[in-house]
């Protein structure tokens, strides 16, 4: 499954994105849970109302990303999201939670705006 196809659905589970990108898609109120995104581009695009429960983010794009209203800690302590490497050069986050994520070191020298 790519991006794209993960878009148009409600329901995403276990599934693995590998450089994929959002080509100018968008992606709201989509319930992702146990995926992986490693080296993806979601650069330029729209992510809101969506939930992400225990996902991983390795060396991902997030530049000029837009996350409206994401929830990134749905699930128990065990089901946080963890970010490693992940670029959020002006990125713009709005009503998000991020309460139960884990960022490596390598993600924090990127500001999140």
């Amino acid at each position: 499954m790519t991006l794209e196809e993960a878009a148009t659905r409600r329901q995403v589970t276990g599934e693995r994105f590998r450089a994929d990108g959002l080509d100018g898609f968008s992606i709201f109120e989509t319930d992702f849970t146990e995926c992986s995104f490693v080296d993806c581009m979601f650069d330029g695009g729209k992510v809101g109302m969506s939930k992400f429960r225990n996902c991983h983010f390795t060396d991902c794009s997030f530049r000029d990303t837009t996350l409206l209203s994401c929830q990134f800690n749905e699930g128990g302590d065990d089901e946080y999201c963890v970010w490693k490497a992940c670029d959020f050069s002006d990125a713009f986050l709005s009503e998000c939670d991020l309460s139960l994520i884990h960022i490596s070191e390598p993600t924090r020298r990127y500001a999140i705006s």
